[in-house]
C-alpha cells in the first residue's frame, strides 16, 4: 500500500472532478476508492475562483468525498502591466 508507514500521500488529479467520466473512472471516483479527501488548486479571479470552488466541491461531495480547501494559484498584487497584442 502506498499510504503504508506515511502521513501525507498527494494524488495528483487531471483538470476538472469529472475527468474521466467518460470511461467511468473520473478523479472523484479515484478519490473516493483510495479514501482520499481533495484540495482543490483553483485559477485567480475572484468570480472564477469562488464558481469553479462550489462547481468542483459539489461534484466531489456528490461522490462521497471530503473537500479540504482550495488554494488559489497564481495569485498577484494586481500590479503587473499587460499588453494586447
Amino acid at each position: 500500500e502506498v499510504a503504508a508507514g506515511k502521513k501525507v500521500v498527494i494524488l495528483d488529479g487531471v483538470g476538472y472532478p469529472g475527468v474521466g467520466s467518460l470511461v467511468g473512472c473520473s478523479n472523484a471516483d479515484v478519490a473516493k476508492v483510495t479514501n482520499a479527501c481533495a484540495l482543490l488548486i483553483g485559477k485567480p479571479g475572484l468570480g472564477d475562483c469562488i464558481d469553479s470552488f462550489c462547481e468542483c466541491s459539489t461534484f466531489f461531495e456528490s461522490a462521497q468525498v471530503k473537500v479540504l480547501g482550495m488554494i488559489v494559484n497564481r495569485v498577484t498584487d494586481g500590479k503587473e502591466k499587460t499588453s494586447m497584442v
